[in-house]
């Protein structure tokens, strides 16, 4: 009878070690796909940083442009005093 029960005791305690690796499993897992999706959220960051980067120095091209454009224009017009 102490046998059967050592048994029984010994195949619970097994049960209860797998449940516990399957545990931590689930949970590296979880801990990974977390990370992955930190991953994620950095890179889509680093993408719109650089959007806005691109943005920036569009406009100020544009700006450029157009003051080059209008110094032109006060050249061209003659409307100067002189």
């Amino acid at each position: 009878m102490a046998m059967a029960m050592a048994m029984a005791l010994a195949l619970a305690l097994a049960m209860s070690l797998a449940l516990a690796m399957a545990m931590a499993l689930a949970l590296a897992l979880a801990l990974a796909l977390a990370m992955a999706l930190a991953l994620v959220l950095v890179l889509a960051m680093a993408l719109a940083l650089a959007l806005a980067l691109a943005m920036v120095l569009a406009i100020a091209l544009v700006v450029a442009l157009a003051m080059r454009i209008g110094e032109g224009y006060e050249l061209c017009s003659g409307s100067g005093e002189g």
